[in-house]
């Protein structure tokens, strides 16, 4: 908002128009942050979920799937968040579930 009203100062002074590029990138990089935030919370919760889970109802199965359309979810995540630690962080997270539960199964 405040670059498309420093843009109409512009033209109306006749000064040559900035593209605020800085302002731009800080807006994508937070809404890309909070996209990976969202992702966290939705894992994190999962797993806390199944963590009350009693031995004899644990079903595997269905815990790999939904850990592994978890991790699809993970991939699409923007490419700009894959140098971020905490994408790599939620990728190992993710990772390690899947590792795990068929241990558990056996």
């Amino acid at each position: 908002e405040d670059s498309k009203s420093n843009n109409e100062l512009e033209l109306l002074f006749d000064i040559q128009q900035s593209s605020y590029r800085a302002l731009t990138e800080c807006s994508e990089d937070l809404r890309h942050l909070k996209n990976v935030w969202d992702m966290i919370t939705i894992i994190t919760t999962t797993f806390e979920d199944w963590n009350a889970t009693l031995w004899e109802s644990i079903n595997t199965d269905d815990m790999l799937t939904r850990v592994k359309e978890l991790s699809g979810q993970v991939k699409n995540l923007p490419k700009e968040t894959r140098g971020w630690k905490l994408y790599n962080w939620l990728v190992d997270y993710v990772k390690n579930m899947s590792v795990v539960l068929p241990l558990i199964n056996d």
